[in-house]
């Protein structure tokens, strides 16, 4: 192993971290319905379990509406039953075609629950991406020649761990902003 592999590996590291946070905040409930909030709750459908967007589509009628029209209608009970235990929030509306989550405007205090919940994703990313950080110092401890050589192969880790979390950060403001507008 070399150093270019360990920085690789670390960059590759780093952002399969970051896809991880954007999945996680997709999935977090704003101000504007998004077919992610449905998207990957698991129903009951043929004696196994599957994500709704495996069993219809899914589509955003208007800022505060979400359509799921099942390909097979049998499956309306299931999908209406998971999005009850998802503790999503909202009681769908089943009309027998498709079912429809009207999302109603958001409290101060589901607001306040949710930048909590962004702020707990977000420090279990720099978690993350320190335990990843920690990992590829110790393999240049192993890789480097000399004192100086190890030096500047950290300084240049730190470094895009800096800019990994500055951008962290960013995305995190932006996504507090969004739960509160």
């Amino acid at each position: 192993m070399d150093y270019l592999s360990i920085k690789k590996d670390f960059q590759t590291e780093l952002e399969k971290i970051f896809e991880f946070l954007k999945k996680e905040f997709s999935q977090i409930r704003t101000g504007r319905a998004s077919t992610a909030l449905v998207e990957n709750i698991q129903i009951e459908a043929y004696g196994a379990t599957m994500p709704i967007i495996q069993a219809g589509q899914i589509v955003v009628e208007n800022a505060t509406t979400i359509k799921i029209e099942p390909w097979d209608k049998s499956l309306l009970k299931s999908i209406e039953s998971a999005i009850i235990a998802s503790n999503l929030g909202v009681m769908p509306i089943n009309s027998g075609e498709v079912i429809r989550l009207v999302l109603p405007n958001l409290t101060s205090e589901r607001k306040a629950e949710l930048e909590k919940i962004v702020k707990k994703y977000t420090e279990d990313t720099r978690a993350s991406a320190r335990n990843s950080r920690g990992n590829a110092l110790k393999n240049v401890k192993l890789v480097a020649i000399s004192e100086d050589q190890e030096k500047s192969y950290k300084e240049e880790l730190e470094k895009i761990f800096k800019d990994f979390e500055a951008k962290i950060s960013e995305f995190s403001a932006k996504k507090i902003i969004e739960v509160n507008s």
